[in-house]
């Protein structure tokens, strides 16, 4: 997988200068939020993430599920292969071109996902115990702000390196 591309499954060094600024909180903040819903759903993010994309397209190309996830083809083939295994998803070639293999969830999948979705409703509940929807809408301009400013930087970052 590209931690590059994907931050959210990025594990950095510890830097102790980081640490306490904002940016080690949010970091902090996501490592452990990651870790516990990994632990209560007890699949992967991958997993998760792989199983939300083919619950609202029924029906995926691993090429396409490849894009979607934003990780090597290498690991969707390894994970279509083990949740196959498990009885949970089925491949079949594309009728339109041969090349490419469509795989979608089984039924026991499908099950499981819906046990999967109560529970993670659940699980938010747990993780937003004392937090107001004031602070929510607070924490989420916040971000929004942060993502914008970001970007931005994408932008203006030729300004910046000179």
């Amino acid at each position: 997988m590209d931690d590059k591309k994907h931050p959210i499954f990025f594990n950095a060094i510890q830097d102790p200068e980081f640490e306490d600024t904002l940016f080690g909180e949010i970091r902090l903040t996501v490592k452990t939020v990651m870790s516990a819903v990994q632990q209560s759903m007890g699949v992967s993010m991958v997993e998760h993430l792989f199983f939300m994309q083919l619950v609202a397209v029924k029906e995926l190309s691993q090429a396409e599920l490849q894009k979607r996830l934003g990780v090597d083809g290498a690991v969707v083939t390894r994970l279509v292969k083990q949740l196959e295994a498990k009885g949970l998803v089925v491949r079949r070639p594309d009728p339109s071109d041969n090349r490419f293999t469509l795989v979608s969830l089984t039924e026991k999948a499908n099950r499981l996902v819906e046990e999967k979705l109560d529970r993670r409703q659940k699980l938010a509940m747990v993780l937003m115990r004392g937090i107001s929807s004031e602070d929510v809408e607070c924490i989420k301009r916040f971000l929004a702000q942060l993502r914008q400013n970001a970007q931005d930087l994408s932008v203006e970052g030729e300004i910046l390196k000179k």
